[in-house]
């Protein structure tokens, strides 16, 4: 075990650090326009480009990661309880047009009709007079003015 953690450790300060493959080059083109490569041009002069890096401990970086997925959730709750919201408003709107069309019809009837019939609380068909003809008009209209903008 001691020797398979030797060995471990010493491949790990053997390996090149991150630094090592992040290098850049600048350099002149034949046409005169500088170029940023990784890799040096053959057969020109290039300089490498050094990147300042500031070490980033363990706890700063966690507590990053932390808020980054906490924003992340966020986002995610605030699209789905976005599109819920959506979808019922455009449930209650299509319940609007329903609504609207019903109480146009209703009042089509109401104004036109001579008689008009309708079931009392005992089940039984009876004519409207014409004071709950005019309340159930007035009514209408009220349904109208809600539904119909």
């Amino acid at each position: 075990m001691r020797k398979f953690l030797l060995i471990l450790l010493t491949l790990a300060t053997l390996l090149p650090t991150q630094d090592s493959f992040a290098r850049m080059f600048k350099w002149v083109d034949g046409n005169g326009e500088v170029q940023y490569t990784q890799h040096p041009p053959v057969g020109r002069s290039a300089t490498e480009i050094k990147a300042h890096t500031s070490p980033v401990r363990d706890e700063d970086a966690k507590k990053q990661l932390d808020a980054l997925q906490e924003r992340a959730e966020e986002r995610r709750l605030e699209r789905k309880l976005g599109a819920e919201k959506a979808a019922r408003l455009k449930k209650t709107k299509e319940d609007k047009q329903k609504n609207c069309l019903t109480a146009r019809k209703n009042l089509e009837v109401l104004m036109t009709a001579p008689r008009i019939r309708d079931k009392n609380t005992g089940g039984e068909f009876v004519y409207l007079d014409e004071k709950t003809r005019q309340k159930r008009l007035d009514a209408t209209r009220q349904q109208i003015k809600e539904n119909c903008k």
